[in-house]
């Protein structure tokens, strides 16, 4: 496995932000500062969130679930998460690698990600839906899973930055996901200009 570079704030801090615990916060350096996350942990937080929800909609329809069911609604989420995967393959995957200068792949990758988590969360809304009209419970299972692996497609990681950056020298632009990123998290922004002087009184 590639190991993480030392400009990546890593996941555990995100898993931190998402789920902090006393008496964990104060055994952490400088815990209050993280209050304010780098952009990038930020984005991971989100993503944390989405995937707990798809465990905890899973754990909530299991004391909830009707007995039997129309096994034959599998078929229509299978289809769904086939299309969803060809659309982050032709859509989502190419508006990513779209840009061609440095300064708009981040915020292109963010938006671009966050309309794949539509389509990769819409798999299991439309499943738990199918539930009220006769699903078995394992349709939600199913509908879950593939928005799991959805969700896997768009998250900010360093296995999705380097399938970017595969997909940019495919392009054959100079440009890399990975050095956006880098830039974004270790190079300080520009100082701010002065202000100009005031007008002088008449």
């Amino acid at each position: 496995m590639t190991p993480r570079p030392d400009w990546d704030p890593g996941w555990n801090l995100a898993f931190h932000a998402a789920f902090p615990m006393f008496p964990l916060p104060l055994m952490i350096p400088g815990r209050s500062a993280t209050r304010s996350h780098d952009p990038l942990t930020s984005s991971r937080v989100v993503f944390i969130g989405l995937f707990s929800s798809t465990i905890l909609y899973v754990v909530a329809f299991w004391f909830i679930h009707p007995t039997g069911g129309v096994p034959e609604y599998a078929a229509l989420i299978i289809a769904l998460g086939i299309a969803m995967h060809i659309a982050l393959d032709r859509v989502v995957s190419r508006a990513m690698a779209a840009p061609v200068d440095e300064a708009t792949l981040v915020p292109v990758f963010r938006t671009a990600g966050f309309i794949g988590v539509g389509l990769a969360m819409a798999v299991e809304l439309i499943a738990i839906v199918t539930t009220f009209f006769g699903a078995p419970f394992w349709v939600i299972v199913l509908g879950a899973a593939i928005s799991f692996s959805g969700l896997l497609r768009v998250a900010p990681s360093q296995r999705v930055f380097r399938w970017c950056d595969d997909l940019l020298h495919a392009q054959g632009k100079a440009t890399r996901m990975t050095e956006a990123w880098r830039r974004l998290l270790t190079d300080p922004p520009p100082p701010a200009p002065p202000p100009p002087p005031p007008a002088p009184a008449p």
